[in-house]
């Protein structure tokens, strides 16, 4: 059975319970600032490989994620890590999936290494594919497919 762990966030977030189908903000910092390749005073936020969580992920900057979600996820980037699956929708500029996704990706930028295990319907501007993936689902990829639906849904 998967260890089903509460999400503890800094004091300045109101919202870190997420269980059933309450939402989880990640405003709060919850691993390193300015991670690698990103913008100055953008934060990293990291969750780890032993925590499921059942309910909706919501983040401003970037996501680093390992864990197992039940869920959609909304974020400005998002890292799915090797050990990471997520079974749900993700909305987000940039996604990188290393991972296994089962569901739903919208977003400007995505791809997909070779480690990934995709069944999914994707929406997006460019996608790169790493030989060695596994991808089920069908692509629509154009310039302006996925960019109303991003900047409209989600990531404020």
């Amino acid at each position: 059975m998967p260890k089903i762990a509460k999400f503890f966030v800094s004091e300045c977030s109101k919202d870190a319970t997420m269980f059933a189908k309450r939402t989880a903000d990640l405003d709060g910092s919850l691993a390193s600032q300015n991670a690698p390749g990103g913008a100055l005073g953008e934060r990293r936020r990291s969750v780890l490989q032993d925590i499921t969580i059942r309910g909706d992920l919501r983040s401003t900057g970037i996501v680093a994620f390992d864990g197992s979600l039940i869920g959609n996820v909304t974020t400005d980037t998002l890292v799915l890590g090797r050990n990471g699956k997520i079974d749900g929708h993700v909305r987000a500029r940039n996604v990188t999936i290393e991972g296994v996704l089962v569901g739903a990706i919208t977003a400007l930028h995505v791809a997909i290494t070779a480690s990934a295990r995709v069944t999914a319907d994707i929406v997006c501007q460019s996608v790169t594919v790493e030989v060695g993936s596994e991808i089920e689902g069908s692509l629509c990829c154009k310039p302006s497919s996925a960019e109303d639906y991003v900047s409209g849904s989600s990531v404020e």
